[in-house]
């Protein structure tokens, strides 16, 4: 089993999670989301954890579409040329709609990352969307990807088996749940799909949430007020 160190730099407007994961004995590595905002030099952190650590840099996925964990995308093109970025494929439309990827509510201006052409593939927007079920083989490890609607119409949660890990973006939080009051949010959906999907999974999984502390699948099957 690949041992996967984790670091975590809290970046962006609200200060979201932004986790990075390295496989020293492979020299990968993979984000999870990566905030930022324009001009800001919130990428730089990103990049620092990658070069002290000596390895590549694979991938960057986004749980979801909103702004606060989205934001980093230009910064991630510039100091990670040719990098791939995934994101859920229901997700996909927020990259290039502000009132989707909520930019004039979190940073008072609309961002918009445009579909990337044919002649400028590795400009704007993301280079692959991932469906619930697929598997993503990186880090030297498979990634799960599992599509829980609700708080977005396509947010994508990514498992990890061997490290026992969930990254869930805002879907499920330690006592609680994400918000699902924006465009295309849904409650009972939310609710629904957590408990089918998520709850599905290993007690012992520890969640990784897009915002607020670290829980486990376990603790929140016995403890989390909105389920029970």
């Amino acid at each position: 089993m690949p041992e996967i160190k984790l670091l975590t730099n809290h970046l962006g407007p609200i200060q979201t999670n932004c986790y990075t994961l390295m496989n020293e004995a492979e020299k990968k590595a993979v984000i999870i989301d990566a905030a930022g905002y324009p001009g800001s030099t919130d990428g730089e952190k990103l990049k620092k954890n990658i070069e002290e650590a000596g390895v590549e840099l694979e991938a960057v996925l986004f749980t979801h579409g909103h702004f606060d964990h989205i934001g980093g995308l230009d910064q991630v093109r510039k100091l990670f040329p040719g990098v791939l970025t995934v994101i859920g494929e229901h997700d996909l439309p927020f990259m290039a709609e502000p009132q989707l990827n909520l930019s004039p509510w979190l940073i008072n201006q609309p961002v918009i990352f445009p579909f990337a052409s044919e002649e400028s593939s590795q400009q704007g927007n993301v280079d692959k969307t991932v469906s619930h079920g697929e598997v993503l083989h990186l880090l030297g490890t498979e990634i799960h990807c599992i599509e829980v609607p609700g708080h977005t119409i396509g947010g994508m949660c990514y498992y990890l088996p061997e490290m026992k890990a969930l990254f869930d973006g805002d879907t499920l939080f330690a006592g609680s749940v994400g918000r699902s009051d924006f465009p295309t949010g849904n409650g009972q959906q939310l609710l629904d799909a957590i408990e089918e999907k998520l709850f599905a999974l290993p007690d012992e999984t520890q969640v990784f949430s897009g915002h607020d502390m670290p829980t486990s699948i376990g603790r929140e099957k016995k403890t989390n007020p909105y389920f029970g």
